[in-house]
């Protein structure tokens, strides 16, 4: 990662070149927080300095769940899950304003890749029996807790595909019939924003066409682990 420092009228100014998400770091950014928002000035350095972290990327995710109100019976296992057409790389810069953090990122030459994830064994069934016998959903969350770190990006009309392979059981019946489904994520010009945290649902039944539940947006990172402290 290249990043480069500087202040310009009295305004500072950190910019992140080609910053890539295929390796799954994390991009957290702060400066101090100077009442005058100017920085720290060397002659008369403080003791220490306040800084408040923010993330710089879009935590996505995909939650599958079997639709039980459409069909109860049957069995579903997810195998694999792709999403494709993602922009991945950009520069980052933000500024200090009024000790104020704005950032931006510029992705007009990024590349396009995709995020993969694969269920051994019998894969992910998307139901499960309680302890009172009954058929409650086991839905999945395709990149755990941690979701996929992406840059934030306007997504276009059938713009970012998703390819859900699953195995289809009949209820009392042991013939797995291996299918898949091919979508789209819904398109939006503002919905990844930095420091968010989105998951689209996706409730799946025979038939197999898909409708997207409304997603859930979060704000990511307002923990203590954001912050921290740095001794001079």
């Amino acid at each position: 990662v290249s990043a480069t420092y500087a202040a310009t009228d009295g305004a500072l100014a950190l910019t992140v070149a080609d910053f890539d998400v295929t390796d799954q770091h994390d991009l957290l950014v702060a400066f101090n927080n100077g009442t005058d928002g100017t920085g720290i000035n060397g002659a008369t350095p403080p003791s220490f300095v306040d800084l408040n972290f923010k993330h710089a990327l879009t935590k996505i995710n995909i939650r599958i769940e079997q639709d039980l109100s459409e069909d109860e019976e049957n069995h579903y296992f997810i195998k694999r899950v792709a999403l494709s057409g993602i922009k991945v790389n950009g520069t980052y810069t933000a500024s200090l304003n009024n000790a104020v953090l704005n950032g931006s990122w510029d992705i007009a030459s990024s590349r396009v890749s995709s995020f993969n994830k694969t269920f051994e064994g019998d894969g992910q069934q998307l139901k499960k029996i309680d302890e009172n016998g009954k058929v409650v959903p086991n839905p999945l969350k395709v990149w755990g807790e941690d979701g996929i770190l992406l840059i934030p990006q306007e997504v276009g009309t059938d713009a970012i595909q998703v390819l859900i392979e699953y195995d289809y059981v009949l209820n009392e019946s042991d013939t797995k019939t291996s299918r898949s489904i091919t979508t789209y994520l819904p398109a939006s010009t503002d919905l990844w924003q930095s420091g968010k945290a989105i998951t689209y649902v996706i409730p799946i039944a025979e038939p197999s066409d898909i409708i997207f539940a409304k997603p859930t947006i979060e704000p990511w990172g307002d923990d203590p682990q954001t912050g921290d402290t740095i001794i001079i």
